[in-house]
């Protein structure tokens, strides 16, 4: 695959944040010489910058396959409600996740029904520890009445599963802060693995300059 020399050097050096001397760049003629030459030259912070724009790229094209949404709309900012409707999200969310080797976060609890589940666990962890003393101390039960507690965890745990379905909200709300979560869940699978041909041909070749995503720091 032969490309305009210039346009290609350009690009490399934009996208990998590196500069290419020019009697290096006057070699880079095919897909094959421009990966050697930024196999060489990107160092592992700039890998690590690149997986980044590789999420936001496999994220946007997953989104637009799995349910049809124009690529043009689908953007940093775009917030996820407005691309996965609340009516059947869980099934769509599972879908999106489905449709990929990547490991998605977990949809969470609306505010209402997290102060449910909160509160519902200090009730009767708390209770349960309370009956626990007073048994222990006023009725000789011994070791048996704090066995109360752990009902009351296991009780707390079971209401969580029951709420399962009621799981509807997004942990990120729009695409960029995904497009970091994901990093942040499969990138220590996935930052020692060299960038391959495929990898350097969407970086250079596919990326919207307008929708790069800036780095971020995990620490």
């Amino acid at each position: 695959m032969k490309v305009d020399n210039m346009e290609l050097v350009g690009r490399i050096e934009h996208t990998f944040k590196i500069q290419i001397p020019e009697s290096v760049a006057q070699k880079i003629l095919t897909v094959g010489d421009m990966y050697d030459v930024v196999k060489n030259q990107v160092s592992r912070e700039t890998a690590n910058y690149c997986l980044t724009q590789l999420f936001f790229y496999r994220l946007r094209n997953r989104i637009h396959e799995t349910f049809g949404v124009p690529k043009a709309m689908i953007r940093q900012e775009t917030l996820l409600d407005d691309i996965i409707p609340v009516k059947s999200r869980r099934k769509l969310w599972e879908k999106l996740a489905g449709s990929a080797e990547t490991r998605f976060p977990n949809l969470v609890l609306p505010k209402k029904y997290e102060m449910v589940l909160i509160w519902t666990g200090i009730a009767t962890v708390v209770g349960s520890l309370y009956l626990s003393i007073v048994m222990f101390l006023l009725m000789d039960s011994g070791i048996l009445s704090f066995t109360l507690p752990i009902a009351g965890a296991c009780l707390t745990y079971l209401v969580s599963l029951l709420m399962q379905p009621f799981r509807t909200e997004f942990p990120e709300k729009n695409l960029l802060n995904l497009t970091y979560n994901l990093q942040l869940l499969n990138g220590e699978r996935l930052k020692d693995q060299p960038l391959t041909r495929q990898d350097l041909e969407i970086l250079v070749f596919f990326m919207d300059p307008e929708q790069v995503v800036a780095p971020e720091s995990y620490s």
